[in-house]
Order: C-alpha cells, then sequence, then structure tokens
C-alpha cells in the first residue's frame, strides 16, 4: 500500500505540474537578478500542487487537521505575485504556528489548565516553529535543495508515524523531477513555507517530544544554515528579511559548486542524521549534528566565497 501512495503522489504531482508550468510561464515568472543564482527567467509558484494534493488528501482520508498550514500558502501565492509585506506574512507564520500546537498540543493535556513553566514553553514552540517556517523559506535559493532534504524527513516520519505521508514522498518526488537542475519551475513562498508548516504538523503529531526533537534537528544542515546566515547579518545590521546571498548554500554556489552538487550535499547530509536519530537515538544524533556543523564551518572559510566579500557585492 505505501508503494501505492508514492506511486500515486508522483504521478498526480508530475502530471499536474505539466499541466501548470504552461500558465504559471504567463502569470508568475521570477526574473534573474544580481542576487539570483539562476540565469533565466523561470516560472515559480509550483508549490501550490502541495496544498492542492493535501486538501484532495484531507477530503478522502477525513483528517482535515493539515488544512491549517493553507493560510500560508494562499499568502505565499500573492507575495510570489505581488511581493506582500514581511509583517504580513510573519503575523501568518505565528498564527499557523499556535495552531499546529493548539490542536496537536504537544505532550499537553489541557490549554485551559496550563502551568506558568508550560506557557512559558508553548512560547518557546511558537517562536521556534515560526523560525523554522521562514528558514526553509530562506533555504529556498537553488534547485531541489528543500524539497530533497525535506523529502529525507518525511520519509523517515512515514516509517514511524502515519504511512499516510508516502503519498507526499511521492508528491515531492514528483514536485522533484521539475525542480531539479536545470530547474523547469521553483516552488516559490506558496510552497516553501507551506512545506515548513506541514513539516512541522507531521513532527507535532508523533506521541512523544524525543522523535519531536529528534526528527526536527534531523533538518539541522537547514536550520543551522539558515540560523548562523541570521546572526551574521544581524551582526552586520542588516535587514534579514531583504533578498541576498548570504547563506553557506548560495557562496558555494558561487564558489563554482553546481546546484545539483550542493544539493546532494545537504541531502546526504539530512539522510544521515535522519538515520542516526532511527538507529541510534538522540544523543548519538546530537553527536552527528555537532560533525556536520564543523564541517559546514570547514566548507565556510575553505570552499565557499568569504561572507564579507557577499555582503560587500
Amino acid at each position: 500500500m505505501e508503494l501505492v501512495y508514492v506511486i500515486y503522489g508522483f504521478l498526480s504531482t508530475f502530471y499536474f505540474l505539466k499541466f501548470l508550468i504552461p500558465l504559471l510561464k504567463e502569470k508568475v515568472i521570477d526574473f534573474p537578478n544580481k542576487r539570483s543564482l539562476h540565469n533565466d527567467p523561470t516560472p515559480t509558484g509550483g508549490g501550490i500542487v502541495f496544498s492542492i494534493q493535501i486538501i484532495i488528501i484531507s477530503f478522502f482520508s477525513r483528517d482535515y487537521l493539515p488544512l491549517i498550514c493553507l493560510p500560508l500558502s494562499v499568502v505565499g501565492f500573492l507575495d510570489d505575485k505581488y511581493n506582500l509585506s514581511s509583517k504580513l506574512r510573519f503575523l501568518v507564520q505565528i498564527c499557523t504556528s499556535f495552531l499546529i500546537i493548539f490542536f496537536t498540543r504537544i505532550n499537553f493535556e489541557g490549554i485551559n489548565n496550563l502551568t506558568l513553566i508550560e506557557i512559558f514553553i508553548i512560547i518557546f514552540f511558537i517562536f521556534t516553529f515560526t523560525a523554522f517556517i521562514n528558514f526553509v523559506n530562506f533555504m529556498d535559493g537553488i534547485d531541489g535543495l528543500v524539497a530533497s532534504c525535506l523529502f529525507a524527513g518525511f520519509l523517515f516520519i512515514a516509517l514511524n508515524n502515519d504511512p499516510l505521508i508516502f503519498i507526499f514522498i511521492g508528491i515531492l518526488l514528483g514536485f522533484l523531477k521539475w525542480n531539479w537542475m536545470p530547474a523547469k519551475i521553483f516552488m516559490g513562498d506558496v510552497g516553501s513555507t507551506f512545506l515548513g508548516a506541514y513539516y512541522l504538523l507531521s513532527l507535532s503529531r508523533f506521541d512523544n517530544l524525543e522523535n519531536i526533537v529528534g526528527f526536527f534537528f534531523a533538518m539541522s544542515p537547514l536550520i543551522f544554515d539558515a540560523a548562523i546566515c541570521v546572526l551574521r547579518r544581524l551582526y552586520y545590521k542588516e535587514n534579514i528579511f531583504t533578498p541576498h546571498k548570504l547563506h553557506l548554500y548560495q557562496r558555494l554556489c558561487d564558489s563554482g559548486l553546481s546546484h545539483s552538487k550542493v544539493t546532494i550535499l545537504y541531502f546526504l547530509a539530512c539522510l544521515i542524521l535522519c538515520i542516526t536519530y532511527n538507529i541510534f537515538g538522540l544523543i548519538q544524533l546530537f553527536g552527528v549534528v555537532s560533525l556536520i556543523i564543523f564541517f559546514g564551518i570547514w566548507l565556510d572559510r575553505n570552499v565557499a566565497t568569504k561572507f564579507e566579500i557577499s555582503l560587500k557585492s
């Protein structure tokens, strides 16, 4: 049955995008500029396929909880076309994070009888979830990177908790067929913010906090690249929501590595972390996360273009 789910997700997404790409070429185009890592005008907004598929899956499975992620898709699609205010996008992300926590009630028995410590923990979760949604969005800058990394995460969530997610694994594969270098379509904010939220929702449906933490930090290559870049930009008093080419993955591409090589590097790192947690547990996972962070620092200093040089460009 899992194989049937994957095949359905792949074929339905592949042919839907085959139909959608010509339409998006007329309506929503990402034109390259000095901040871009692509050279040709490319249709964006292809991530709308994730939302449409989730609506279909929710209808047939009668599991309507994933629909709380849809407002992010609506705002993301409008942002892809009209460049909405970052404050509006941030507000919707906060509300979505709250709804994920409220409806899954991560390890909390009742929302009406929370202790002060639990309230602070919920605020921490809202902050962390909102940051993760933004980080996934920030990392969607080269062909296939976000979709392939989250493919690894969703695969292990499906194996451990929810077989229905195998449909979404097929959906990601169908999208990657069009998004791999050279990409025929980008997912856009409509896809990246939805993916980040849906991944968090899928994590939050685990019965124990250890699995939530484990598979959250299995996405460390995305999390720490974005988080460290944000901190460095804050140090230089930059607006963290403005476009730039300062992430490690962007500077690796600027150094001469192809999109596919950088994407495979990040995907393998996420896959290794998923396997490590799944087989050995949380402590060993953090050990491998530390090794990957040190490897990232080495890449930053020895392979990628310099952060300061990129900052001035």
